[in-house]
């Protein structure tokens, strides 16, 4: 039976591969690994890539839809630089990630209408290639662009754990100060990395 739940998530893991054929990522809840979201939801939630083994959009990469306003772009950029500063985030790839959010806001900030344009001509030239629900952005498993935060998911409970199939929303874990969590897993570590910033 599903059931809606607003979850603390203090870390969210890449999607892996299940015994039961889905792609998962574990989210770090209570010190326990005790909610799944499926891929699916983070894909719907955070945009797909267009096609297989390409890169997510543009507004994926801020985690964000096409429908934002400028100003919610910059204040995506903000929240995604603080997440991926490399003086943040000790995970292997950081400087990548946050190299990739730099780009999608400079272009999304000063040409977001001509990439508008390439988006809608992609997706036309694509229409009959499958969206792709099983295959991996890269080789080591989708990452979602967020890895802590408050998230509203629509789910049920199966073997102990809470199943997300879908985000309904997701905020950032901020406190008193106005300071957003950031976190961080350093491999071999028993918990993330946690820095307010």
């Amino acid at each position: 039976m599903n059931e809606i739940k607003l979850i603390e998530a203090r870390y969210v893991g890449r999607c892996k591969d299940r015994p039961d054929g889905t792609q998962t990522a574990y989210a770090f809840v209570n010190n326990t690994w005790s909610v799944a979201i499926l891929k699916n939801a983070l894909f719907n939630y955070f945009g797909v890539p267009m096609l297989p083994g390409e890169e997510p959009t543009l507004y994926g990469a801020l985690g964000i839809t096409n429908t934002v306003t400028d100003e919610e772009v910059k204040k995506a950029y903000r929240r995604m630089a603080k997440m991926w500063h490399p003086d943040l985030s000790k995970e292997p790839g950081t400087r990548e990630q946050f190299a990739a959010v730099k780009h999608a806001y400079e272009i999304l900030s000063t040409k977001r209408a001509k990439y508008d344009a390439g988006l809608a001509l992609q997706s036309s030239l694509s229409a009959n290639v499958e969206v792709f629900n099983n295959a991996s952005v890269d080789k080591f498993g989708y990452r979602s662009p967020l890895r802590c935060g408050y998230i509203l998911g629509n789910g049920e409970s199966r073997g102990g754990k809470f199943v997300i199939s879908e985000i309904l929303q997701w905020q950032d874990i901020v406190d008193k100060q106005g300071r957003t969590l950031v976190s961080s897993w350093i491999y071999g570590s028993d918990a993330p990395m946690e820095e307010w910033a």
